[in-house]
């Protein structure tokens, strides 16, 4: 996880500094041994949170998998068609409506434009043999 794996690195940068800090001190003559000590200690603590922040991703990461195996797409598309059988049916019709539409559509218009065709063939009858005066 991300965010999980963003904080161990903030931690474990806390504790490279704590330890680096405590090399210095330790090696310095001038500086007493207790304040190496305070500091490798400090280091030890964040060490150890981000070794506990890495187990609780470790953990969040493998309950993420068992969630996943259990609810994957092919697991809940089983449960839906289980619990309503004629859903697939239900989407090919709806996937099909455009076709089923213009088919529709097609057939009342071929209708349509032969019946108008014989309206206008009966109103313009005699109009060729008209003289234009």
């Amino acid at each position: 996880m991300y965010f999980i794996n963003k904080i161990i690195e903030y931690l474990n940068d806390a504790s490279d500094f704590f330890y680096d800090l405590y090399l210095e001190c330790y090696y310095a003559p001038y500086i007493p041994g207790v304040v190496a000590n305070l500091f490798y200690q400090v280091c030890l603590v964040f060490n150890r949170l981000a070794w506990r922040f890495s187990d609780l991703g470790e953990l969040l990461d493998d309950v993420v998998y068992q969630i996943s195996k259990i609810l994957s797409w092919s697991t809940i598309r089983s449960y839906i068609r289980s619990w309503l059988p004629y859903l697939e049916d239900a989407v090919s019709w709806f996937s099909a409506r455009w076709k089923w539409f213009t088919t529709e559509v097609t057939n009342w218009w071929q209708e349509t434009t032969t019946t108008v065709k014989g309206w206008i063939a009966v109103a313009t009858q005699g109009l060729d043999t008209l003289k234009v005066a």
